[in-house]
């Protein structure tokens, strides 16, 4: 809420002339968001699971363990943990999971360094005239799209010491927890909670990628159009009849093609907005015990909550899952159709190499699930150790991401300074 706030005063800022303070910038105060979110999940994977597990030694932990179990009266749970959750046989499993936190910090170094290339093109001594604004929204909603690997990358790591809690029955919030069983099951439930908020982001990053595509093909098509106006003007060709009919049915047909391409994308986002919303706001119910029964997991009282029963939380997975599915199949689709039907106009935007670094979390997440959980001998794996993995493998996967967008993303492509001013398109009309 804070930074878009900001985004949005400092956008007003700008288009009425005025200055505002490069350290109010929105941008940056991601950064710093992210930078606390990063350390804060560093810290807690130390204190909580390495120092008292001595960095996953396989007898340290299950010591640990066993007396977390006895404190908690419910060494009943120690076969379990045993069978489900233990790393005791998986020592190249937590090997790549304990380099998750670095490979985290690796992708913030080089989303902040793209960043600031781009930060170095923009005119900030400069308000209000239409070219530098246009070209500053452009580079604007580009540097939301490198913060993609980040934030994800992010979420992924949350998601590798949500894990590890399980691993070693300890978390921040141990002592909320009255049992093995009760402190998994909400540790599951931030899990997937982070990657919820992860796919939300993927599909505002998705959806922005939208914007940047249509408006330089605008810009583009509308510069065409002018072209063809000022041979009209100087009579190098002459003037059809139809000419002002043609320009007014080529707007109209613009328009109607980023509506319904936005359109599909928006229908993703909601659906990543819903998911998100209701599994933040069912584990923060549960943990703070408001209503117990509607959102309890059973620590105080023998019975789960009606929306925490087996059967709803089956239902409300499948029914999100499917949704996300095709909303995201719809929103990808419309941008492929788009660029196929324009690519000689979009060849110097090298969409391809953008669109694949905005859209591949998605591709990555979901071949990378469908393969743990259909090639052995992942597929026999737990919940606990395939999810660790698949966590981990994504934080990889983002840093390498985000060198991706470091060719993608170039910030002194030609396509950023690509304007139709409005004075030309005034021209056009009255043609």
């Amino acid at each position: 809420f804070f930074v878009t706030v900001l985004r949005v005063i400092g956008k007003r800022f700008r288009r009425q002339g005025k200055d505002f303070p490069w350290f109010l910038y929105y941008v940056l105060w991601v950064y710093v968001l992210l930078f606390w979110a990063v350390v804060s999940c560093t810290v807690s994977a130390v204190l909580d699971v390495m120092v008292p597990s001595g960095w996953l030694q396989p007898d340290n932990v299950a010591e640990f363990v066993r007396r977390n179990m006895a404190l908690d009266n419910d060494t009943n749970s120690t076969d379990e943990w045993q069978k489900e959750d233990s790393l005791e046989d998986y020592p190249y499993l937590r090997t790549v999971s304990m380099a998750c936190p670095f490979f985290t910090i690796a992708t913030y170094l080089v989303c902040l360094y793209h960043t600031a290339l781009h930060l170095r093109q923009l005119s900030w001594w400069k308000r209000g005239k239409p070219h530098e604004e246009h070209t500053f929204e452009t580079h604007d909603r580009t540097l939301r799209i490198l913060i993609l690997p980040l934030f994800y990358g992010v979420m992924s790591c949350q998601g590798v010491v949500r894990m590890w809690g399980i691993s070693v029955n300890n978390s921040a919030d141990s002592h909320h927890f009255k049992s093995f069983g009760l402190r998994k099951q909400f540790l599951q439930d931030s899990y997937d909670a982070s990657f919820w908020l992860g796919d939300l982001y993927e599909s505002y990053a998705l959806f922005t990628f939208g914007l940047i595509v249509l408006e330089y093909l605008s810009q583009r098509l509308r510069r065409g159009m002018l072209n063809a106006h000022d041979m009209i003007k100087t009579n190098t060709i002459p003037k059809p009849d139809s000419f002002t009919e043609m320009s007014d049915s080529f707007r109209v047909l613009l328009g109607q093609t980023k509506g319904l391409t936005i359109l599909g994308i928006k229908l993703f986002c909601a659906t990543c907005a819903g998911q998100a919303i209701y599994g933040v706001s069912l584990n923060c119910a549960a943990y703070y015990h408001f209503k117990e029964s509607i959102f309890g997991t059973g620590c105080h009282t023998q019975q789960p909550g009606m929306l925490q029963t087996e059967k709803v939380r089956q239902m409300v997975h499948y029914l999100f899952y499917g949704a996300g599915f095709i909303a995201s199949f719809a929103a990808i689709g419309n941008l492929v159709e788009v660029e196929r039907g324009f690519r000689a106009h979009l060849h110097d935007f090298r969409p391809i190499w953008k669109f694949l670094g905005t859209k591949i979390i998605v591709t990555i997440a979901f071949l990378q699930s469908m393969a743990l959980a259909a090639c052995p001998p992942f597929c026999w794996w737990s919940y606990t150790r395939a999810n660790l993995l698949y966590a981990s493998l994504l934080c990889i996967e983002c840093f390498l991401i985000s060198i991706l967008h470091l060719y993608a993303w170039s910030a002194d492509e030609s396509w950023f300074s690509v304007y139709t001013p409005l004075t030309d398109e005034r021209a056009l009309n009255e043609g």
